[in-house]
């Protein structure tokens, strides 16, 4: 037979289990959240035609790792590295510059929510001893 208290007790249980299942949602959520809210913070700050030095000057000054990509003459990809030193769990801001004007001017920020995709896409450009295995 239940009593009060043993309702309250219950109660209290079922409240501190959904306050942990939402914790835990949160934590896991936040790696994702953390990195779209990075990708939005540079969006912001280094609009497109902002010229290349001062995006890397703003950009560098929170990364750990920064890698400059030239594939062609006209074009120069820029890599910061946040979060994690471990090679699968790093994040990374993407910033695409081209030649205008005298100068290279960023064109775009972007991410990849995955490491995968940036691991095959700059493999010949990052330097993988920068990393934790």
């Amino acid at each position: 037979m239940y009593t009060r208290n043993d309702s309250s007790l219950t109660l209290a249980r079922v409240a501190a289990f959904i306050i942990l299942l939402t914790v835990v949602a949160l934590l896991a959520a936040g790696c994702e959240d953390a990195l779209s809210a990075r990708l939005h913070r540079a969006q912001r700050l280094i609009p497109p035609g902002t010229p290349r030095e001062e995006a890397v000057a703003i950009l560098g000054r929170d990364s750990w790792y920064h890698q400059e990509c030239r594939y062609s003459a006209g074009s120069v990809t820029d890599l910061f590295f946040y979060g994690s030193r471990r090679w699968d769990e790093a994040t990374i801001l993407i910033v695409g510059s081209t030649f205008r004007d005298g100068q290279f001017r960023v064109t775009g920020i972007g991410t990849f929510a995955d490491a995968a995709p940036w691991q095959a896409t700059f493999a010949n450009c990052v330097q993988r001893d920068r990393f934790e295995d």
